[in-house]
């Protein structure tokens, strides 16, 4: 098969599958139970970090939290498309992800704990505790629900991807500010 006709075959698949998407999430996602349990967690969420975020270092707790959606969805695209997990139920049609976990709960999460634990140590505490919630509270409640399927993952496996999530974010943000301080600090 010529490179032309492969790219074709792709881009046709890709139209099914958007369409069939489309279809299920109209037919039997919107509106359902665990759709409704979806949005009120997502807009409860923001709701909840605007009240509590430091809106003195907002440029900075945002920051992390922009940076922590982005690896949140980028893992969660992988994921899905290796078949390591698949969602029953979405927020949003288009995106085959747990969007309300991938820009709302994790980050808001992360953000919050980076906020609260300056230091190393008890972030890394408090990072500990919310990954064995996440792995084995979280994930389980939304397995019970019907949202979230694993397939070739185990809750197992997601308690050191949030640890190491929480760690590079940490250390990148560090960095950063280390690097920004230099730049505007007075005398330069």
């Amino acid at each position: 098969m010529k490179d032309e006709e492969l790219h074709n075959l792709v881009n046709e698949a890709q139209k099914r599958l958007t369409e069939l998407r489309l279809s299920h999430w109209i037919q039997h996602e919107v509106l359902t139970p665990q759709w409704w349990f979806l949005l009120v967690l997502f807009l409860g969420t923001w709701l909840l970090w605007w009240h509590l975020a430091d809106k003195r270092r907002l440029f900075e707790i945002g920051f992390l939290g922009l940076l922590i959606a982005y690896l949140a969805t980028l893992l969660d695209a992988a994921g899905t498309e290796l078949q390591f997990w698949s969602y029953h139920y979405k927020l949003f049609p288009l995106y085959n992800r747990l969007m309300t976990a991938d820009i709302a709960l994790i980050p808001v999460c992360y953000m919050l704990l980076y906020q609260w634990f300056p230091g190393w140590k008890p972030f890394l505490l408090a990072h500990t505790v919310l990954a064995l919630g996440a792995s084995f509270a979280a994930e389980p409640l939304f397995m019970h629900l019907g949202i979230y399927q694993p397939i070739l993952w185990k809750s197992y496996y997601s308690f050191p991807v949030y640890l190491l999530l929480a760690s590079f974010t940490k250390g990148m943000m560090e960095t950063v500010k280390k690097r920004y301080t230099k730049i505007t600090a007075p005398g330069r």
